[in-house]
């Protein structure tokens, strides 16, 4: 049997050549695959996924030591590795006697990480006074837990489904500390809550559903139906800009899928007569779950699939997926308006309220591709990372792979405008076998980690990794890359702290006219910023007083400032911290 081989890769990205900061791979005798990567305190990353290995590596005092599942069945893994990649800090098992998956994972303000996904097992792990302890399906049900950051400690753990299958796709923390989750049910008696927008199952194959829960799994706060009477999948969503509220994309087989009047396309492309076409889709629910705010498709006469997404600082919903083209609504102008195979990936922005679309391009080859992660990077462009088996996936000069690798599928990481009109950056990545990435995810570096598996002898890997040798069947891959044209901006990073106060290298530095300081403090206190020259005279106080531990960023405007090397400096109560900056006219 073909085998995948889970790797993980750290890439950064500017006009230089992109390089592999570190990869290893992760993985034992049978299948094992990632499926969501989040960055952790100190820099290091927590990646989750599937495991069918019981030598599978885990550490001493984890929660669980040994696989639980039976037959070949398998676990859920949650690992964390070191920020240089040569540490596997902690890892442990998840799981009961049947298949367990993880869908997606968030980390707290505590370090807790919430893992959600879909069991077979009815003994999955679940704490007492949590919204569900029993097992509801005939097969399948949605789980939600929470382990305890060195992973040592199941703090809450809870079932939530009906009598058939429940598949959680998403999950996330907000800020006021709910714990929001989609997924699909074909469950008729799936849980919903008094003023749900949706409160009845319509018919299909599957619905939508969207929950939100107490912190403690205790209490199911809203829980709604969203579909139409087809099958209605979702794939990703986002918290919105403006509170609480979700923003969801997926496809949709229902020519009845709720959609609002003004929306973008408020009718259903259906497919040309094509069996299976489907229309992708983009939905706002409100905080409580009780409203549509907007409900559009968005497609052409072939399948189409919203596969990803991210929202970016104004609001704007970006959305990567699949589609068969047809008369699929591409804008003048993108960086390519023909579909270029079978099936291509799409890239779209859509405006908040969705009405209007900002852009639309392909992004292909001959033969398909696959969106697995979306993010804006808040510096002009869009990531995306996939996988395809086309040898002719535009990849750009500086990439690390210029060449398809010889297996089925390469993995991809491309970085668009965000108009959507030029390629920035593309790569292949992988070996001789089959390479999928499937989690993306700024290191706040300027560079991203991207995750994945691989069936490969020869994915690339680093010599210093964690583990550079290929454990057979199918390995995670983690990796990581710089030089893709991208800062140390990380928006994810304000929710965590650093070990020791920090005082980071300006950036752009050397600068003109206009340069951003970023500190970090790993307890709150009183701090001042401040810019000196080389004989000892403060020029500017740019920042004082009492700041909350974590992430913080401050803009020095030096216009009226002669050209010259200054000093700037942090002033906390655990010391002083000083770097650097060179001011050019």
């Amino acid at each position: 049997m073909i085998g995948l081989t889970l790797l993980v890769l750290l890439f950064s990205f500017g006009s230089a050549q992109a390089e592999l900061i570190w990869s290893t791979y992760l993985g034992g005798e049978n299948n094992d695959g990632a499926t969501a990567i989040e960055k952790s305190v100190g820099g290091n990353f927590v990646v989750a996924g599937y495991t069918h290995s019981p030598n599978f590596p885990v550490s001493a005092g984890a929660f669980n030591d040994s696989i639980s599942g039976q037959f070949g069945f398998g676990d859920v893994f949650v690992a964390e590795i070191s920020r240089n990649g040569h540490r596997l800090l902690w890892s442990t098992f998840l799981g009961g006697y049947n298949d367990d998956t993880p869908a997606d994972i968030d980390i707290g303000p505590n370090r807790e990480i919430i893992v959600a996904g879909i069991t077979g097992s009815g003994d999955f792990p679940t704490t007492d006074g949590t919204y569900d302890r029993s097992f509801n399906g005939i097969a399948w049900d949605a789980f939600v837990t929470t382990l305890s950051g060195d992973g040592n400690q199941l703090i809450h753990g809870t079932f939530i489904g009906g009598e058939h299958r429940d598949e959680v796709k998403a999950v996330s923390i907000s800020e006021n500390q709910r714990i929001i989750v989609v997924g699909q049910t074909g469950s008729v008696d799936f849980p919903v809550t008094e003023g749900a927008f949706d409160a009845s199952f319509n018919e299909g194959d599957y619905d939508v559903f969207v929950f939100s829960l107490t912190e403690d799994l205790s209490e199911l706060e809203y829980s709604t139906f969203l579909g139409g009477t087809g099958w209605d999948y979702p794939a990703q969503f986002s918290i919105d800009k403006e509170g609480e509220g979700v923003v969801i994309v997926g496809y949709t087989g229902s020519n009845d899928f709720p959609v609002s009047r003004d929306a973008f396309d408020p009718i259903y492309n259906d497919g040309g007569g094509f069996e299976d076409a489907g229309d992708a889709f983009v939905a706002r629910l409100s905080d409580d779950g009780s409203e549509l705010i907007f409900g559009s498709f968005f497609g052409g006469e072939h399948y189409d699939a919203a596969q990803c997404m991210d929202l970016d600082q104004p609001g704007n919903i970006l959305v990567a997926g699949s589609t068969g083209g047809g008369n699929f609504p591409v804008t003048e102008g993108a960086f390519d308006t023909t579909l270029d195979g079978p099936a291509d990936l799409f890239v779209i922005s859509m405006s908040p309220n969705g009405e209007a679309l900002e852009f639309c391009t392909f992004l292909g080859g001959r033969e398909w591709e696959r969106a697995a992660a979306l993010i804006d990077d808040d510096e002009g462009g869009i990531l995306i990372a996939g996988s395809t088996l086309s040898d002719d996936f535009p990849s750009t000069d500086n990439a690390f792979d210029q060449s398809f690798n010889g297996g089925v599928t390469d993995a991809f990481l491309s970085r668009i405008s965000t108009n959507g009109r030029e390629l920035l950056y593309s790569t292949f990545l992988g070996g001789s076998g089959n390479n999928w990435a499937s989690c993306l995810l700024l290191d706040g570096s300027g560079g991203v980690v991207l995750a994945g598996s691989t069936d490969g002898w020869d994915f690339p890997v680093t010599p210093d990794a964690f583990d550079t040798s290929y454990n057979y069947q199918s390995d995670v891959f983690i990796t990581r890359m710089n030089d893709i044209g991208l800062t140390i901006s990380d928006r994810g990073s304000q929710r965590f702290s650093p070990e020791t106060h920090m005082l980071y290298s300006p950036y752009p530095n050397p600068f003109n006219s206009t340069t951003t300081i970023r500190f970090g403090l790993h307890l709150a206190g009183e701090v001042t910023l401040s810019v000196w020259d080389l004989s000892g005279h403060r020029l500017e106080e740019l920042a004082g007083g009492v700041y909350q531990a974590g992430y913080h960023e401050v803009v020095w405007k030096a216009e009226g400032t002669p050209a010259g090397i200054y000093l700037v400096t942090l002033e906390t109560e655990e010391g002083k911290f000083s770097q650097k900056v060179t001011l050019v006219k």
